[in-house]
């Protein structure tokens, strides 16, 4: 039993030590080598910022549009709950990433793909009002605007032609929301390295599997 107990305490021991390697993915993957600087630690902080608001614009107008059908109809009902379920859970993917700028990035497309799928879209006539279009305007120009704080002048430019891009090339075709996430261009686009990126993380996840199995 003792002998457990010990295996147990090095396990976790190296565990905690392992953890620490990893953690260095939260990191900025620019760098890969030193902690978060100031303006990542924002960029984190502020995307998910963002996130709370996007869900609570999103469940506001989605009830609203729900009181404007009768409880009875049931394809404009499931269009509301479908676009309300699929909008937040594909922006929290975005927004809860590793990588602070990835993060900020896939929010930033997210949003901008649902605002061009409601105003130009397959979701343009879809609602009895404009509340749709009107919310997803409104968030896609917030976090435009915390982009424009969040990045210098010139990066700031760049980063929003790629977004732009890339939104447009993956436009949402139905309240599915599918999305493709922006992270694997961006890095191209930085010229990291995303092998080097992806081995590390799933050298972090087989330790942490070796661990669980031993530690029970």
């Amino acid at each position: 039993m003792k002998h457990l107990h010990r295996l147990r305490s090095a396990l976790l021991l190296f565990f905690v030590t392992l953890v620490s390697g990893c953690s260095l993915l939260e990191i900025q993957l620019d760098s890969q080598t030193t902690p978060l600087t100031k303006q990542e630690l924002n960029m984190r902080l502020m995307t998910r910022e963002f996130s709370r608001e996007f869900f609570t614009q999103v469940e506001m107008t989605a009830d609203s549009l729900s009181s404007k059908y009768d409880e009875t109809d049931v394809m404009n009902q499931s269009h509301i709950l479908l676009w309300k379920i699929h909008a937040e859970e594909g922006l929290q993917q975005s927004a809860y990433q590793v990588s602070p700028a990835a993060g900020l990035i896939d929010t930033w497309v997210f949003t901008l793909q649902m605002e061009q799928f409601f105003v130009s879209g397959p979701g343009k006539s879809m609602f009895i009002t404009e509340e749709a279009t009107q919310t997803a305007s409104k968030l896609s120009s917030e976090i435009d605007q915390l982009a424009k704080s969040l990045f210098k002048s010139d990066s700031y430019s760049t980063t929003k032609e790629f977004v732009q891009k890339f939104a447009a090339l993956h436009p949402f075709e139905n309240l599915m929301f599918a999305r493709v996430p922006a992270y694997r261009e961006w890095l191209k686009a930085q010229g990291i390295d995303e092998s080097e990126v992806t081995t590390t993380l799933e050298l972090c996840l087989k330790h942490y599997q070796t661990f669980q199995i031993a530690s029970r």
